[in-house]
């Protein structure tokens, strides 16, 4: 039999229509074939057909529980999107490509049985919030190829998501709003973590970190306000801005033989924290790159930095302000090592800024449009590695 299409000429269809039976031959239906029937209940599809289209059965709010052909190989984008009605969706071990947000908003989703592959496509079950049971088709072939997770089930309400042991990379956002997740293990073979992958996990309190992930991206644990502690592993070289930011119920931090190299702000809002363990003993003097905001909140709960620096949002509120000589002098604290770039950019509340000896680095644009070049006073100029002067002023 010829290959037979379905087409887009949906306005042939009556709007009361409750039931279509696709006849056999037909291996494809077009965009929007089928979308925008609300009394839609029952599609049978025939064993030829192969791929669904973008949107063709998109806003389908009646239409109940489908049978999919054993052949079927293409899912596109918003196939079945608001078909609110749909309690369990099972696709076939055939399907080798799925669209983005395929199957989003179909709120009243409890389970579904897919490839593996669909783990690394970004949104195909957004905003499924009864989605409570997830099993994966398991074959060895169709494992093997998962090595990204992208995100699949964004907003939804699932308490833990078992990640593959296939994957080696968690793309941005993965899991970010997801705000009932509770339990999550990163598998060995993970080596990144991408920026905001956790975010907003209200209720994420348990989280177990693979021993070969690497990078950990920014604000990846952004807003996660139930965790109480974390275990950075060996492996980690670099954590991002901002990762923690915001957790505000952390108290432990434990690091390997070494910390990483991490950005300054990386346990910003983090008010409870005050436990510090490397290389297995607990330590209170932490040679980790903090914001002056941070330091002064570290400080306060009795653990001590040594490398601190000053950002444009600590200049306000930290600045020392006091009069010499009739001029306005602004002081920046002894225990800074380093001036973060555009620090004092714009700010005219002072004559002449005085820099201590402590401070070793200058970022770049630190005072334009400030005080002038010669009202910078410099304790030890010659300890600062800087850039050139024109970058500065």
């Amino acid at each position: 039999m010829g290959y037979k299409v379905i087409g887009s000429d949906r306005y042939q269809l009556p709007l009361y229509l409750t039931q279509i039976i696709i006849p056999n031959g037909v291996s494809q239906i077009n965009s929007h074939c089928f979308s925008n029937l609300p009394n839609l209940k029952k599609v049978e599809f025939p064993e030829t057909l192969r791929n669904i289209n973008y949107g063709a059965f998109a806003f389908c709010y009646s239409l109940e529980n489908v049978t999919f052909s054993q052949a079927l190989q293409s899912i596109r984008k918003f196939a079945f999107y608001y078909c609110i009605n749909f309690s369990q969706i099972v696709l076939p071990i055939s399907l080798v490509d799925i669209g983005s947000s395929a199957f989003s908003n179909c709120e009243n989703v409890k389970s579904i049985d897919v490839p593996a592959f669909v783990y690394s496509v970004s949104g195909v079950f957004d905003s499924c919030y009864s989605l409570t049971s997830i099993n994966i088709k398991n074959t060895c072939e169709n494992i093997s190829t998962c090595t990204t997770y992208n995100g699949p089930f964004t907003n939804c309400n699932l308490e833990e998501i078992i990640i593959l042991e296939s994957v080696t990379e968690i793309k941005n956002s993965s899991f970010e709003n997801m705000k009932n997740l509770k339990r999550i293990i990163i598998p060995n073979n993970v080596i990144s973590i991408g920026t905001h992958a956790f975010s907003n996990c209200f209720h994420l309190s348990t989280i177990k970190l693979g021993n070969t992930v690497e990078s950990i991206g920014g604000y990846c644990f952004k807003n996660c306000v139930s965790l109480i502690n974390i275990e950075i592993p060996e492996s980690v070289v670099k954590i991002g801005n901002g990762a923690f930011k915001n957790c505000e119920n952390l108290i432990a931090v434990t690091f390997g033989r070494q910390i990483p190299k991490c950005e300054i702000d990386i346990f910003d809002k983090c008010k409870m924290l005050k436990e510090f363990y490397v290389n297995g003993k607990k330590v209170t003097n932490v040679s980790l790159p903090v914001t002056y905001k941070i330091a002064h909140n570290l400080t306060e709960n009795g653990v001590c930095c040594d490398t601190i620096f000053f950002t444009r949002k600590d200049v306000k509120k930290h600045i020392a302000i006091v009069f010499e000589n009739g001029k306005k002098v602004g002081k920046i604290p002894n225990n800074v090592v380093g001036l973060c770039d555009n620090c004092f950019r714009k700010y005219k509340e002072v004559q002449t800024i005085f820099v201590p000896k402590s401070v070793k680095s200058v970022g770049r644009f630190c005072f334009y449009n400030s005080v002038g070049k010669e009202n910078v006073i410099f304790e030890d100029k010659n300890a600062v590695i800087t850039t050139k002067d024109e970058f500065l002023f």
